[in-house]
């Protein structure tokens, strides 16, 4: 019988106002995929400011991806990336999701989150 793979929640809860503490969560989050681990993002509070498409927020670092591009990449590695529902109606201007989030960035709620943690998910908040 194999192993189950490790599992990693990160939550993001800076937007627009702290973007280097938005990108040390992702930053995070890639290593941890890296790495094999399941990751769950769960973009919450500010940080569903990254979930809308474009979207680069003061945190260009020459040289270095965005962080939409750095959720793009997460996704592509198999992480699973999720929008609070209320937040993505307050900070994005809506949920709807093939229309108004990045593409792969799913809605989802603090059930998820909580459900997670109840599993024993070690779980980070940036």
């Amino acid at each position: 019988m194999s192993e189950a793979k490790q599992r990693l929640q990160v939550l993001i809860t800076a937007g627009a106002e702290d973007p280097h503490k938005a990108r040390q969560g992702l930053e995070t989050a890639m290593t941890a995929c890296a790495m094999e681990v399941d990751v769950v993002v769960f973009l919450t509070l500010r940080g569903a400011f990254w979930a809308r498409p474009h979207v680069h927020g003061n945190c260009v670092v020459p040289g270095c991806d965005t962080i939409p591009e750095i959720l793009g990449q997460l996704i592509e590695m198999g992480a699973t990336v999720l929008c609070c529902t209320a937040c993505a109606l307050q900070f994005v201007g809506s949920c709807e999701v093939d229309q108004d989030l990045i593409q792969g960035v799913k809605v989802g709620g603090l059930t998820q989150v909580v459900a997670e943690t109840m599993a024993g998910t070690p779980t980070l908040t940036f």
